[in-house]
């Protein structure tokens, strides 16, 4: 943890803003790890966002999507949507295929002045294939100018979509894909 604590410093001093992907199965043990790794970088004034995949029906033997628990943040309260917040990614929504020869996954970590969000590749940059199949959410809201059936719109009115399974690339979970990058599968 301290090298890691380390590097990051390095590249904040660098004047740039690191972006920290560590995935975990998590049980009671690693939880108290992972609040511990927050506050850790939050000393040292670097933001985290934790996202959890929460997959019910696969621990009951059962394919698709099942009950879900609710989201979790590292302290009691409801996500915000804000960048820096916690969140759970659920397994609901629907099934699609990227169309495109490759993608790069986006995130954001800022807003436009309108509270849309502005998507950016994320570094070091997380990509899918033409073929590989995602789960999308058809609920997922960023802004007040999100209807909730999933759409995001970001600025310049460009549409995304949020990434809740990715079996061909666990790092595109959580992150964002252009509507237009996709198919949805019936």
């Amino acid at each position: 943890m301290d090298t890691l604590a380390a590097t990051l410093q390095k590249i904040k001093d660098a004047g740039l803003s690191p972006t920290l992907q560590v995935s975990v199965h998590l049980s009671k043990n690693e939880l108290d790890e992972v609040k511990e790794i927050r506050s850790r970088l939050a000393k040292q004034g670097i933001s985290s966002e934790v996202y959890l995949v929460i997959s019910v029906a696969d621990q009951a033997g059962e394919p698709g999507g099942g009950p879900v628990s609710p989201p979790v943040e590292g302290q009691a309260g409801e996500p915000s949507g804000e960048p820096g917040q916690a969140e759970a990614i659920e397994k609901e929504g629907f099934l699609a295929v990227v169309r495109s020869a490759k993608v790069n996954c986006m995130n954001f970590t800022r807003r436009d002045k309108a509270g849309k969000p502005v998507m950016e590749p994320v570094m070091p940059r997380v990509q899918l294939f033409q073929g590989n199949t995602l789960r999308l959410s058809a609920k997922h809201k960023v802004s007040d100018k999100d209807s909730g059936d999933g759409h995001i719109t970001a600025t310049g009115g460009l549409k995304f979509y949020f990434i809740t399974e990715s079996p061909q690339n666990r790092s595109a979970e959580g992150l964002y894909i252009r509507e237009e990058e996709v198919t949805k599968l019936p």
